[in-house]
């Protein structure tokens, strides 16, 4: 029975326990430290790493926007410069005198200059009393400039079943009271001429006074205008 005991004692591996010395104490806080630092240095670097991987990300799915929205202005240029090349015949056409001395162009911007054009307008009242023999005494603005209501639209893209809205300007008006002096029938005869007038009048009201000979008339009347059309550039950058 004591002979058993002695070879289990001799089976059973001894436990071998480091000395507790100095140098073993300092080699344990040295690798203690070594690995702290280590797991600093890892942390650190997959912080950065994933601060540089978003950087890169956003940067590139900035660039990928840039490209799309060049793509999509570069086909938007040429689709103008197309529907301006098929302008250009018809443009040419109504810039054509021909054997008559005003254009077709000519006589819009007459009938609808981009500007007031305030004493183009008095000349043109003067020279229209003139041919109807009355004579134009003032031309005074009575109304401040408004703007009429805009012109809604939607015309198709060319894509089925989708339609762009487009919104054309809008004419601006003011109003004008003019006061002339002559016979009785030739105050009508002015307010004919001036509805065949290549700009634009609208006639409101009027007072008369003085007998059929020599009448003093005063009238209210409108006239029209609109600002030129806007061609900046549209193109707003990315945020």
């Amino acid at each position: 029975m004591a002979i058993l005991e002695t070879q289990d004692k001799a089976k059973k591996p001894t436990k071998l326990e480091n000395p507790n010395t100095t140098i073993s104490q300092s080699n344990e806080v040295t690798t203690k430290n070594f690995l702290l630092l280590m797991g600093l240095i890892t942390a650190a670097a997959v912080l950065v790493g994933g601060y540089v991987i978003y950087v890169l990300a956003n940067n590139y799915i900035r660039s990928a926007n840039e490209v799309k929205a060049q793509d999509q202005l570069i086909a938007a240029l040429d689709k103008k410069v197309g529907d301006l090349e098929k302008l250009k015949p018809n443009y040419a056409q109504i810039m054509d005198k021909g054997s008559a001395s005003i254009s077709d162009g000519q006589l819009i911007l007459r009938a609808l200059p981009i500007t007031e054009d305030y004493k183009s307008l008095i000349a043109s009242l003067e020279k229209i009393g003139e041919e109807s023999g009355v004579r134009v005494t003032s031309v005074s603005q009575s109304g401040q400039a408004a703007a009429a209501t805009p012109t809604t639209t939607t015309p198709s893209n060319g894509t089925a079943g989708a339609t762009s809205t487009v919104i054309a300007a809008a004419p601006k008006s003011f109003s004008f009271t003019i006061n002339i002096e002559g016979p009785y029938d030739k105050i009508f005869t002015f307010l004919q001429n001036t509805e065949k007038s290549s700009r634009v009048i609208n006639f409101s009201n009027m007072t008369l006074s003085g007998n059929s000979g020599s009448v003093t008339s005063s009238l209210t009347m409108k006239t029209y205008w609109q600002d030129p059309a806007n061609i900046n550039s549209t193109m707003r950058p990315l945020q």
